[in-house]
C-alpha cells in the first residue's frame, strides 16, 4: 500500500538549496505530489511560467543530488521506487496562472512529467 500526499510545498525547500525530502512527510511507503505553486500575488503569467520552469528543473536536480529521491511519471515507477527504498515523487502544479491559457505550455510540462 502507498500513502499518498497530494499536496506538498517542499519544493520551496529545494528552491532555497535544501533537500525536498522531509522525514515528516515522506515515510517508507509514501508517494509525494510535489506541488509547484506559481499563482503568487503580483506575478505576471510570464513570471509564474519562469518560476514553474525553475521549480521543474530543481526537482530534476534534486533526484541527481539525492539518490534516495525518485521523480516518477507512473504508478508503476512509483511502486518500483518505493520497492527500491526510494522516496517517490510526482511533479505537480497548483493553479494554472503560469500556463497563461497557452496549450503549448501545458503540453511542454506534461511531456516533462507533470501529472496533476
Amino acid at each position: 500500500m502507498l500513502i499518498i500526499d497530494t499536496h506538498c510545498d517542499s519544493i520551496d525547500r529545494g528552491m532555497r538549496g535544501e533537500c525536498v525530502y522531509a522525514p515528516y512527510n515522506m515515510s517508507a511507503e509514501h508517494l509525494q505530489f510535489m506541488a509547484c505553486y506559481t499563482d503568487r500575488p503580483g506575478m505576471t503569467p510570464q513570471e509564474s511560467w519562469e518560476l514553474l520552469c525553475a521549480m521543474r528543473a530543481e526537482l530534476k536536480a534534486q533526484t541527481e543530488k539525492y539518490p534516495q529521491l525518485a521523480l516518477c511519471r507512473t504508478v508503476g515507477e512509483a511502486k518500483a521506487a518505493v520497492a527500491a527504498g526510494k522516496k517517490a515523487m510526482f511533479f505537480a502544479m497548483e493553479g494554472s496562472h503560469a500556463l497563461d491559457g497557452k496549450a503549448e505550455r501545458f503540453e511542454e510540462v506534461v511531456a516533462d512529467g507533470l501529472r496533476c
